[in-house]
């Protein structure tokens, strides 16, 4: 007995949902959960005694091995916060405050960066 058009359109919408719900476990366990995370400041340090150790505004780059880059523009107050897929990264940063953007400011070694995990670095602007 041939099937009618209620039972192939039941079926079509019961293939789909069992598609859509494969899609959504896979984005939810693939990409948020590859993550890993890595929050810090851009700092200017240094400068004739007593010194300076403070925060400031400017941009920070996260550089993967593979040349991939990530920016962010961070100010005083509020710190650089990344979401990066696993592997090694180096920090760097600028700021107009620093040689009028000119200069790099660096972090102190390159981050390994893990799914899940979380990891604290400061990007320095050396002042003499």
């Amino acid at each position: 007995m041939p099937l009618t058009r209620k039972q192939i359109l039941r079926g079509l919408v019961f293939v789909v949902a069992i598609g859509a719900g494969l899609s959504l476990a896979s984005c939810r366990d693939g990409s948020a959960s590859a993550q890993g995370n890595v929050r810090g400041t851009l700092r200017v340090i240094g400068g004739p005694p007593p010194g300076v150790n403070a925060a400031i505004a400017g941009t920070v780059t996260a550089t993967a091995t593979d040349g991939r880059t990530w920016r962010q523009q961070v100010t005083a107050k509020q710190p650089f916060a990344f979401s990066l897929p696993p592997g090694t990264y180096m920090f760097t940063g600028t700021s107009p405050a620093i040689n009028d953007g000119k200069q790099t400011c660096v972090g102190r070694s390159s981050i390994t960066v893990h799914a899940g995990g979380t990891t604290e670095t400061a990007v320095i602007c050396d002042i003499p």
